[in-house]
């Protein structure tokens, strides 16, 4: 269990204000918030690690170039035309 420590004038830049939800879109993207939220076990206390934002990002980067190389070899896809493989 963290220890409560008292916050005094003394102790300049020691305390560093809890950052709002706004303040992680601003830096991180609406797109790698998500993914960090709907990646965390609710059960669980938790964590907002520096590194954790990074790591979904670069998660949410490699999804993003695969869905997009995937849809760019889609430009001459016809539906109505017969495919070559599988019959």
């Amino acid at each position: 269990m963290p220890t409560a420590k008292k916050i005094s004038k003394s102790k300049q830049g020691a305390y560093e204000k809890p950052q709002t939800a706004e303040a992680y879109v601003k830096k991180y993207g609406a797109d790698v918030v998500r993914l960090w939220v709907a990646s965390q076990d609710y059960p669980q206390r938790h964590r907002r690690e520096r590194g954790a934002h990074h790591k979904v990002g670069e998660t949410y980067r490699a999804i993003r170039n695969a869905l997009r190389y995937q849809l760019s070899n889609l430009y001459d896809f016809d539906p109505a035309k017969p495919q070559r493989g599988g019959q």
